[in-house]
């Protein structure tokens, strides 16, 4: 068959199939007048060696398979595009929970924000350790590529339907397990979303409300609270639009 039938039928340009040629990877015959002659073993040829370069193994490491015969010499490619392919899997589906969980939230400020039950998956807190810039313990803890947000943890008793907040820690929020992170099971959760002054951290005067609404709706002695940032506004007067989580409990 002519090149341009080779290339169709494998998928691959003419300019790349006279480079594997040059690189030593496929060697067509020849017609009487000079033109190349490509036979079926030389497309089955074409469409591995294509398979295999996608599969981010070097031309030289197969060119080298195919001269000793050798198909061991291909395996830890193999193995390793595996492995790479697998946490390319599990990071895509850590960052569509994660998505999937802002834009709920967006969905809920569109609508008015009032509290809201719903449910959450698995996800992990790792907690400020000292005073200071939390920086270069994120940098020890999240690559480039990890989702996270930052996040304070608060704890609200309830007495005669009177709510108190009491400050807690402050961390990140994974949605992948760390070896430093703490992990908090799959929940049921009242979510709220509030605004206030950027600059300005949430207290009594307006989460206190919010408990005991969710008291009233899940009656509690105590509840654990987790707010981040989900939105910034930059107006003249900037503000920060947060998620309030009240969890429930995964019982």
């Amino acid at each position: 068959m002519t090149i341009q039938l080779a290339s169709d039928r494998s998928g691959i340009s003419k300019d790349m199939i006279r480079y594997y040629e040059k690189f030593g990877l496929i060697q067509p015959g020849r017609r009487e007048n000079g033109y190349r002659d490509y036979s079926e073993d030389d497309l089955n040829t074409l469409v591995l060696i294509r398979m295999l370069s996608n599969s981010r193994i070097p031309l030289r490491r197969i060119r080298e398979a195919f001269q000793n015969g050798n198909v061991g010499i291909l395996q830890d490619g193999v193995e390793a595009e595996l492995r790479h392919l697998r946490r390319l899997r599990l990071e895509l589906e850590v960052r569509e929970r994660a998505l999937q969980i802002d834009l709920d939230c967006f969905r809920q400020h569109s609508e008015g924000g009032g509290l809201r039950r719903v449910h959450y998956p698995s996800r992990w807190y790792v907690w400020k350790k000292g005073p200071g810039s939390f920086t270069k313990e994120l940098r020890d803890i999240c690559g480039e590529d990890q989702y996270f947000h930052y996040t304070a943890d608060l704890t609200a008793s309830v007495r005669d339907g009177k709510a108190g907040i009491k400050p807690g820690r402050q961390g990140i929020i994974l949605y992948s397990p760390h070896p430093d992170a703490e992990m908090i099971a799959e929940q049921d959760c009242l979510r709220v979303i509030l605004t206030h002054p950027a600059g300005m951290m949430l207290g009594e005067k307006e989460l206190a409300p919010i408990v005991e609404e969710a008291f009233r709706q899940c009656p509690r002695q105590s509840y654990q609270l987790l707010c981040y940032q989900i939105f910034h506004t930059m107006e003249t007067r900037e503000t920060c639009v947060v998620c309030v989580e009240i969890l429930l409990g995964s019982d």
